[in-house]
Parts: C-alpha cells; structure tokens; sequence
C-alpha cells in the first residue's frame, strides 16, 4: 500500500490520502473476512464413504477442508489390503450445516444422522459409538 503524493505543498493533503488508503485497505479484509466467514465458521457433519462402500459420520465445528474424521485407521485397514492401498479415493458430502447451532446441538443431530444412516452397524459403516442394536 504506498502513499500517493501532490505537489500541493501541504502535508495534510498526503497524510489524508494515506489515511484513506489504509480505510479503503481495512474496509476491504473486512469485506473478505465477512465473506471467508460463512465457510471459515460453519459447523458442518458429513459424510465419509469409502471406496468399499462403507460410510462414516462425523462433525467438523471449523468446516476445515481437509478434516476426513477420526474413524478408526485399524479398523477400516481391516477391510483394504496393502495393494488397494496404493490409490485410494474417499468422498466427504456434507449432510449438515451452522453457523449458528451450538456444539451441543451439532452433537445431537450428529447422533441422529449415525442412527439414520446406520453407519454404526459393521456392514454398513466405520462408526462404533453409539453401539449398533439390531
């Protein structure tokens, strides 16, 4: 950000422009950070399915894009040997999301939505809590 300066022989004319210059500048990482702050502070539960078919369910209260949940590594290694390792592809959809619900609350629907999906039942998916009743 540099400062324009007229020769207009006064310092007050420059110290107004740079003055301005910094308004405009701060004006517009507000207008950035208001528009980052939709992704930056949403709350959001997905969906991890995995190249076998098999699902989990999960929440991210900071939406960070490359958050792919905290399933259980031993469990789901259980079910690709090393050769399907090699390339592997995953795919996160959103279900939900808030900007403004509570933790509490991401926790609850997040509940429902295991339950709904089933991804708690072995043959369905990764998640183990709350345990699968058939």
């Amino acid at each position: 950000m540099g400062s324009k300066c007229y020769s207009i022989g006064h310092t007050a004319v420059r110290l107004v422009i740079v003055v301005c210059e910094v308004c405009i500048e701060i004006n517009n990482l507000f207008i950035h950070l208001s528009h980052l702050k939709s992704s930056f502070f949403m709350k959001i539960i997905y969906k991890i399915t995995y190249p076998n078919g098999k699902i989990y369910i999960g929440k991210d209260l900071t939406n960070t894009i490359n958050y792919f949940g905290s399933a259980h590594s031993p469990l789901i290694e259980l079910d690709f040997p090393p050769e399907h390792r090699k390339s592997f592809t995953v795919c996160r959809d959103v279900l939900w999301e808030s900007e403004t619900a509570t933790d509490k609350e991401v926790n609850q629907i997040e509940m429902k939505l295991i339950k709904e999906y089933q991804s708690n039942n072995p043959e369905i998916g990764y998640n183990r809590f709350p345990k699968f009743k058939i």
